[in-house]
């Protein structure tokens, strides 16, 4: 990253303090490594690497999920702060009744097509909101499908993960939809380009 002409002289420099099996009989008898990676063969041997004593793939399992969840409470602040916008920009819902949808059938818009003006859509935006926001209101306790009771852990991994992902793009698709009301409800009422 901008000092590859020092390798050769940072290579012999550290010659030496790579971590190898005979350098961790020094350490502790219950001694672990770990590795944030990616691994460069210079800093610890394969031995080590590949060992039980290795903790280097769970580690990396671990970031993947905190990264995972990370982009959706992301996606989701996105999502509530477009919502919060639109709710803020929109002082008369009311316009909104009886306007079409300008894009309604668009391949994705799977909400939009259902809706019968931009003032339904103005409110189902806004209860969605309010589910992310405060939970889903229970309709009655749905009893597991028989495919979720008996799942393996790993199954249920990749199913999580299918959600995750199904989430994450809705959700992004829920927060351009939010916006685009908010600048049509502007071009409504004649102040489009305000604010920006």
């Amino acid at each position: 990253m901008g000092q590859e002409n020092e390798k050769e002289k940072r290579l012999n420099d550290f010659h030496g303090y790579q971590i190898t099996m005979q350098t961790g009989s020094v350490a502790a008898p219950d001694w672990i490594f770990l590795h944030c990676l990616p691994r460069k063969s210079e800093e610890v041997d394969d031995e080590v690497f590949y060992s039980p004593r290795s903790l280097v793939f769970p580690e990396a399992e671990n970031r993947k999920w905190t990264i995972m969840k990370n982009s959706l409470l992301t996606a989701m602040n996105r999502f509530i702060g477009a919502v919060n916008n639109m709710d803020e920009t929109v002082m008369v819902p009311s316009l909104l009744r009886d306007v079409p949808n300008a894009s309604a059938g668009d391949d994705g818009d799977y909400l939009r097509v259902a809706e019968a003006d931009m003032y339904t859509y103005y409110t189902h935006l806004k209860t969605i909101r309010n589910e992310i926001e405060w939970g889903a209101v229970l309709r009655g306790e749905e009893a597991q499908r028989p495919a979720e009771q008996a799942a393996e852990p790993e199954e249920l991994e990749n199913l999580l993960r299918f959600h995750l992902k199904g989430l994450y793009g809705v959700l992004t698709k829920l927060t351009s939809h939010a916006n685009e009301l908010t600048d049509r409800y502007k071009q409504e009422i004649g102040i489009a380009g305000w604010g920006q």
